[in-house]
């Protein structure tokens, strides 16, 4: 088995992850308008899309908040950590369901801090092309 050193990737605000939430977010609010019920509840729907949209921004990096991952540290013996942009560190467990492909990943994983499973998405453009292929490779060993 491979040694692993440590390893720390950086995270930034991507912007076609941006790209696919406009476009998602404009989707629901669209079709909310087609649909046939009353003004008050698309208006009460309307405004629950785009405080999620809020959320996702601000989890995302895109409005500033503590609580944006800024990176993803790996120890020497293969122990992960979120850094948040408040510089505070989580351990997390990877679980299973996450995805590693050329143009995308989808970390999976279990923080002490949340009761529930946590997913982290990441394009090409959230890190330098060297960290986003190194840290493919790191979880494709790890699976």
């Amino acid at each position: 088995m491979l040694k692993l050193t440590a390893r720390h990737f950086s995270n930034k605000p991507s912007r076609q992850l941006l790209y696919w939430l406009i476009a998602s977010h404009l989707f629901a609010i669209g079709i909310l308008l087609f649909i046939a019920i009353a003004w008050w509840a698309k208006i009460i729907f309307i405004i629950v899309v785009v405080i999620g949209f809020v959320w996702v921004l601000l989890k995302n990096g895109w409005i500033n908040s503590d609580k944006f991952i800024a990176g993803i540290y790996i120890d020497s013996s293969r122990c992960w950590q979120l850094i948040y942009g408040d510089q505070k560190t989580v351990g997390i467990t990877l679980l299973g369901e996450s995805m590693v492909t050329p143009w995308l990943i989808t970390l999976r994983y279990r923080s002490p801090d949340y009761r529930f499973s946590q997913t982290l998405t990441l394009f090409p453009d959230s890190m330098s092309e060297k960290e986003f292929r190194q840290l493919r490779v790191y979880l494709r060993m790890e699976a």
